[in-house]
């Protein structure tokens, strides 16, 4: 070597390739790569010399940490290695790297007892880890004619802040495009087509975040996308499960997927300036989205009583989903942390968490109280935040989006939103099965509206509601957006009709789904 390894890592590395065998062993020889070159004292306290992959490389592409081939950053030579063969690629949205295989013969490789292959029909590429997908082959029918172990030496990076004090090299840059160098192989027959088969997240355990006493909830790498999410591990009972408990993990998952709709609806309007004021489930439509009735859109409607958010201060909207600062502060300026506080008694009313639906509630304290107390529920630990009593302490829809659903869509742009004391992967675990309780009426238990001649509605007694449409009124959030109004789409054959009420997953065996009116 005419220039002796680094003593240890570059600092910018954040990880390095171990060559495994002889032709690997050829690539650390190359004197194109010797700028690469670091120690590396491996588990049996043996002096290794490895490539250096990270940040420190002048790559083409902002977000490459290096490409492999012929005429790569890595030069790999060899009569069955593209030109480019391979590269690494970080997602900065999760911080997570990813191997690509741009060999136009597709002969690079995962090896190892915890390896993911990559998926068939698919964009050819997955996620690399420190304990998965971490013995990388290449070139040869076999695509093992090179081989190196991935070492890593960072795997808590910050992607986009560091590329962007990457210094790129003008040597390094690509100037022609990546054009075929090898012969392709053979297009394949019908019979060798991947099957048809329905989507499946492919994940592996990035680290623990949380554990108790019936399961131990996991962050997770969907290996195919990149995107990381939550994924509860739930300790299944000797006996197995009973029908109670398995109704309890669907209502769990309603809420989520309830909230998570109309939480995106309510970080629309507030990054838009707009507070609707008036969440409740008549205002709450679904539509189901499969023949099966398994999947359901919900969408926030009726705009009546929205206002910008520098000018609501009235007291409006149903008492039984009102914030406590409605009624502590009248007159006050309201920020869109009252919707927040309203979502939440919506989803713990469409569960019947503690019999929310037959409590007679007549002061606006004791709303609150019975809030306070659903949001103890275990079904209700992941979203519990939002029966904060101070607005300024519960959190917004876009914090709860990034809290709950990793920010999957927000409107308000990441590096817009506050961070939440408990940013995290976040869920509750349940210590105990309730049972399910389908809706005892065909009504609401909250108040009744009058619509006036502007489709406004106005409360008028503690008695039974039930949803109304409005027709012909105006939406008031149009001109609080400045937005033209759009005539509905056609109805998708893909969809069922939009309906009131709960979808049937909420309620018992032999129960129809709730309609009201």
């Amino acid at each position: 070597m005419s220039a002796p390894p680094r003593p240890v890592p570059h600092p910018q590395a954040i990880f390095s390739l171990l060559p495994l065998n002889e032709n690997a062993h050829a690539v650390i020889q190359n004197p194109s790569n010797y700028h690469l070159l670091s120690n590396h004292i491996d588990g049996m306290h043996k002096q290794q010399v490895v490539l250096n992959v990270g940040f420190q490389i002048g790559s083409a592409a902002r977000y490459t940490l290096a490409t492999l081939g012929r005429n790569g950053d890595i030069i790999v030579d060899g009569p069955n290695i593209s030109r480019i063969q391979c590269s690494f690629e970080i997602l900065p949205e999760y911080d997570v790297v990813m191997l690509y295989d741009e060999s136009t013969s597709q002969t690079t490789k995962l090896f190892g007892d915890e390896a993911t292959p990559f998926k068939p029909g698919c964009k050819r590429r997955v996620v690399i880890g420190e304990r998965f997908n971490n013995i990388i082959g290449m070139g040869g029918t076999g695509c093992d004619q090179v081989q190196f172990e991935v070492v890593w030496h960072r795997a808590n990076f910050k992607g986009k802040e560091e590329a962007d004090h990457r210094i790129e090299s003008p040597l390094q840059a690509r100037t022609v495009d990546n054009v075929p160098t090898v012969v392709p192989s053979e297009i394949p027959t019908p019979d060798q087509w991947p099957p048809i088969q329905k989507p499946t997240i492919r994940h592996k355990a990035l680290s623990v975040l949380g554990e108790g006493s019936f399961g131990v909830v996991y962050k997770v790498v969907d290996v195919d996308s990149g995107k990381t999410m939550a994924a509860k591990a739930i300790s299944q009972p000797q006996n197995g499960f009973h029908a109670q408990q398995k109704d309890r993990l669907e209502r769990e998952i309603f809420a989520l997927s309830q909230s998570s709709h109309m939480l995106q609806a309510l970080d629309y309007l507030t990054y838009n300036g707009v507070i609707h004021r008036d969440v409740k489930p008549a205002n709450i439509l679904y539509t189901p989205l499969e023949s099966a009735g398994s999947r359901f859109l919900y969408q926030l409607t009726d705009f009546g009583l929205c206002n910008s958010i520098d000018a609501a201060r009235s007291i409006v909207g149903s008492p039984m989903y009102q914030a406590p600062e409605i009624q502590s502060q009248a007159g006050a300026r309201q920020t869109c942390k009252v919707d927040i506080w309203s979502l939440f008694v919506t989803v713990a009313f469409a569960l019947n968490v503690n019999q929310y639906r037959s409590r007679m509630l007549n002061l606006p304290a004791e709303c609150v109280e019975v809030a306070l107390q659903a949001a103890r529920a275990p079904e209700l630990q992941t979203i519990q935040d939002m029966a904060e009593i101070d607005p300024s302490k519960r959190p917004s829809a876009a914090q709860m989006l990034v809290k709950c659903y990793n920010g999957q869509g927000l409107t308000t742009p990441r590096n817009e939103i506050p961070i939440y004391p408990e940013d995290t992967f976040s869920m509750g675990f349940p210590t105990g099965f309730p049972s399910p309780q389908p809706p005892s009426c065909l009504a609401y238990a909250s108040p009744p509206a009058v619509l006036n001649a502007h489709g406004m509605g106005t409360d008028t007694h503690n008695g039974l509601q039930v949803p109304q449409r409005q027709i012909g009124a105006p939406n008031r959030t149009t001109s609080v957006l400045r937005a033209r109004s759009r005539p509905l789409p056609p109805t998708d054959s893909k969809r069922g009709p939009t309906q009131h009420g709960f979808p049937s997953c909420l309620l018992g065996d032999g129960e129809s789904p709730v309609h009201p009116g």
